[in-house]
């Protein structure tokens, strides 16, 4: 049956179930779900979620990893653009995909043997080292 030719169902509060209409207008479309929704409200159960915690939790810190990436991202483009003297290169590895986000201003890092042998000796830092600052910094308080 064509949409125009549906019956005008009345939309009061005692023959329109809002639960039934929200449930499936997005799928079979609104003039459809007036007709499957035209009964007085019911107590059937709301629409349960699909996803499981584990599965929300994995959403929320896919959401969490994007937007920290991409701030982390759009710092080393100011860094590069306010300190003309500096050379930049931030590279970001997903370990559950490995995919990976490289940001450079032209600069290529050097290998470890390179490192090996340049002076003055580059500073390599890792997560021990900032929990050191931290205890540094409250040993000081």
């Amino acid at each position: 049956m064509h949409p125009s030719n549906l019956p005008e169902l009345p939309r009061t509060r005692d023959t329109f179930c809002r639960r039934c209409f929200s449930s499936s207008a997005a799928f079979i479309g609104k003039d459809l779900s007036h007709i499957l929704a035209a009964h007085a409200e019911c107590d059937r159960p709301a629409a349960v979620s699909l996803l499981s915690e584990a599965q929300k939790s994995r959403k929320k810190r896919a959401a969490k990893f994007s937007k920290r990436r991409t701030t982390f991202l759009k710092k080393a483009n100011e860094l590069s653009k306010e300190c003309e003297d500096i050379d930049v290169y931030v590279e970001v590895r997903n370990r559950r995909s490995n995919q990976v986000w490289i940001y450079s201003n032209g600069y290529a890092p050097l290998t470890r043997e390179q490192r090996a042998h340049t002076y003055p000796r580059p500073i390599e830092m890792n997560p021990n080292s900032f929990q050191r600052e931290d205890q540094e910094i409250s040993s000081k308080d």
